[in-house]
């Protein structure tokens, strides 16, 4: 990890090294600032992404934010990628939810937490521990029991994603379907 004065700078090259958290609290900030108030902009990547106090910020030169807003915004550029089945998340393996077996109160949640944005609840509905091995035939998923919102307080950016543009392509295409079955049936 690099050092700015007493500033550690994590190296982050790709999403995954990136928090969800942290990029949530850079949008839920910029919706509050003038994001064509470069200064403000600035302010709030220090804060979000590294913890920076604006007066700690306020010392630092040019050279410097520029080699800690790039070192972000070079991970938030990559591309998300598709949808992992497994993902190993604080030493855990865990296995994407089968559609064809989901229980009425998991789609209940998950169209909930969908709505919300509670991309934090929703991935702990989607994500669960894996039972067993994985085997040629696959991986089974423990019971759903109810969703946690801290389960995955702490996970990657990339992950997060991938799920919220997963959702969002499928219910576009459920809505392309419908409408599409909708203008044959007349």
């Amino acid at each position: 990890m690099k050092k700015i004065g007493e500033i550690a700078i994590p190296n982050y090259r790709s999403k995954r090294d990136l928090l969800y958290v942290d990029y949530k609290t850079f949008c839920d900030g910029a919706e509050a600032i003038d994001v064509s108030d470069s200064s403000a902009l600035v302010l709030l990547i220090l804060r979000s992404f590294y913890s920076i106090s604006k007066k700690t910020a306020l010392t630092l030169n040019a050279k410097q934010i520029t080699i800690l807003v790039d070192n972000v915004n070079k991970a938030i550029k990559e591309d998300s990628g598709g949808l992992d089945s497994i993902i190993t998340f604080e030493g855990k393996r865990y296995g994407f939810l089968n559609f064809e077996e989901i229980t009425l109160g998991a789609l209940f949640d998950l169209d909930r937490c969908y709505k919300d944005n509670d991309m934090i609840s929703l991935m702990s509905i989607c994500y669960r521990p894996l039972k067993g091995k994985l085997t040629k035939a696959g991986y089974e998923i423990e019971e759903y029991i109810g969703y946690n919102s801290e389960t995955f307080a702490r996970i990657d950016l990339k992950t997060v994603q991938s799920v919220s543009t997963f959702f969002t392509k499928s219910f576009q295409i459920l809505k392309n379907y419908t409408a599409t079955s909708l203008e044959e049936s007349k």
